[in-house]
């Protein structure tokens, strides 16, 4: 009885000994499948992600040089543009920086940019002397770049003073600057009289005058900027 007792105690022993070692080789298997699977499922995935790049983002975008925006502000709406042509770009997938003309640092590095787009206000029917300062300062540095600019005035709230064609401060510009541009735009830019100081509200007030504009210095803020006009250009820099 003892001896039969203790070989049913040494075949249970062994059977389950044998599911145990079954059982674990089971699972062994199955985990090595997951891996496998898991593995191919992140390959197919690494695939489909290389395959959208290409068709939607060509391989060329990822070599483009960053697109450099600087701009002379005097109120801050020239700057409010560059902002906005800024974010129109980088919605493409671009790399863009956005500076002041008159914080270029000496011995920047313009060979990292491909393209340039110049942006700057006219007041009183002249452009700033800092902007023809930079110019002059970069000139050999900028001549080799696709240029891009765009001019902020009243004027322009009159449609066809929006063509550079019909622009004499543009025409002015491209005399004094001997620069070449790709695309040039004429921007209509804001009326705010309780912005300026006494003098800017009172000759601005005349000017306004003298081409039939908003006199009324109570009102706080007018914008003639044609936004559509803006988003034109910036597909137009990436074209």
């Amino acid at each position: 009885m003892r001896v039969s007792s203790t070989l049913r105690k040494s075949t249970f022993t062994f059977v389950l000994y044998s599911a145990s070692k079954r059982s674990l080789i089971f699972f062994k298997t199955i985990a090595e499948i997951i891996i496998k699977v898991t593995f191919c499922i992140k390959i197919i995935l690494l695939y489909y992600k290389l395959i959208n790049c290409i068709i939607f983002h060509p391989l060329s975008d990822y070599f483009m040089k960053p697109i450099l925006i600087l701009y002379f502000t005097k109120d801050g709406h020239t700057k409010k543009i560059a902002s906005v042509i800024k974010q129109n770009i980088e919605s493409k997938k671009y790399l863009v920086d956005l500076l002041e003309i008159s914080m270029i640092p000496s011995g920047f590095n313009f060979e990292k940019y491909e393209s340039i787009v110049l942006g700057m206000p006219v007041r009183y029917g002249n452009i700033n002397k800092k902007v023809y300062d930079f110019i002059r300062n970069n000139y050999s540095k900028l001549i080799n770049k696709k240029l891009y600019l765009y001019i902020v005035c009243l004027s322009a709230r009159k449609s066809e003073k929006r063509k550079v064609e019909n622009s004499k401060y543009y025409l002015k510009f491209i005399q004094k600057s001997k620069l070449s541009f790709v695309k040039s735009e004429i921007f209509a830019g804001v009326l705010c009289y309780p912005k300026y100081n006494f003098f800017d509200r009172t000759m601005i007030r005349f000017i306004m005058k003298l081409t039939g504009g908003e006199t009324d210095t109570t009102i706080p803020y007018l914008c003639y900027t044609d936004w559509e006009q803006v988003n034109l250009f910036s597909n137009e820099i990436l074209s």
